[in-house]
C-alpha cells in the first residue's frame, strides 16, 4: 500500500507494468492526451484506478510507454530529464531503472488530486519508487517596483517656439524654387 497525503505535490511515482497489462495501451503521455476523445481519457482513467487501486486519477499527469522507447537515453535520465528530479534523488534506484525491460507507468503528484488516498496496486504494477522533483527556490513575492513619477509639466511660455528661418535661408529656397520653375517650364516648351 503506498499512502498519498493530501495536497501533495512534486512526488513522481514509477511503476513496471506487469502480466496481461503490458501492451494493454498504447503509448500515452501528456502529448498524445491533448489528441484523444474525452471518452478515451475517461476509459484510461477507469483502467488506471482499478490498475492503482486508486479512488481518483487524472491521467493527463501520467505517462505509459515502452522503456525501449527511452533506451538510448535511459529511463533514470529520461525521468530526470522531463520530470526535473534530481540525479542525486534517483541514484540509489538508478541500475534498476535502467534495467527495466517493457512498459512502464509514471504517476505525478497531480494525478492522484488533492485528496489523501491509499494506492493499493494490484498483480498488473511493481513499485519501483517515488521520487521528489527539484524544488524551485521561492524568494518571496515579487514586487513591482514603484512606478517612476510624471514629470511636472512644462509651463507655455517655457516651450521652445519653432525656429525663425533666416532671410538668406528663405531667399535660397525661394530662389531654388524659381530655378526648378524655370526649368520645367524650358523642358515643357522644348518637348512641344
Amino acid at each position: 500500500m503506498i499512502e498519498v497525503p493530501a495536497h501533495e505535490t512534486g512526488i513522481v511515482r514509477v511503476f513496471a507494468v506487469n502480466g496481461d497489462s503490458r501492451g494493454s495501451g498504447t503509448a500515452q503521455s501528456f502529448l498524445t492526451r491533448l489528441e484523444q476523445d474525452p471518452e478515451d481519457i475517461a476509459a484510461e482513467a477507469v483502467r488506471l484506478r482499478e490498475m492503482l487501486g486508486a479512488d481518483q486519477i487524472d491521467p493527463t499527469y501520467t505517462e505509459t510507454f515502452a522503456v525501449k522507447d527511452v533506451a538510448d537515453l535511459g529511463l533514470s535520465r529520461y525521468i530526470a530529464t522531463a520530470m526535473d528530479v534530481p540525479m542525486e534523488t534517483l541514484a540509489p534506484d538508478r541500475a534498476r531503472l535502467d534495467a527495466l525491460e517493457g512498459e512502464v507507468l509514471i504517476v505525478l503528484s497531480r494525478a492522484l488530486g488533492d485528496t489523501a488516498q491509499t494506492l493499493t496496486p494490484g498483480a498488473d504494477l511493481t513499485f519501483i519508487g517515488a521520487y521528489k522533483m527539484a524544488e524551485v527556490p521561492l524568494t518571496g513575492p515579487v514586487k513591482a517596483p514603484p512606478p517612476d513619477p510624471m514629470p511636472a509639466p512644462t509651463p507655455v511660455d517655457e516651450i521652445d517656439a519653432p525656429e525663425e528661418i533666416s532671410t538668406g535661408r528663405r531667399t535660397l529656397i525661394v530662389g531654388a524654387a524659381l530655378l526648378i520653375a524655370a526649368l520645367l517650364v524650358m523642358i515643357v516648351g522644348a518637348s512641344n
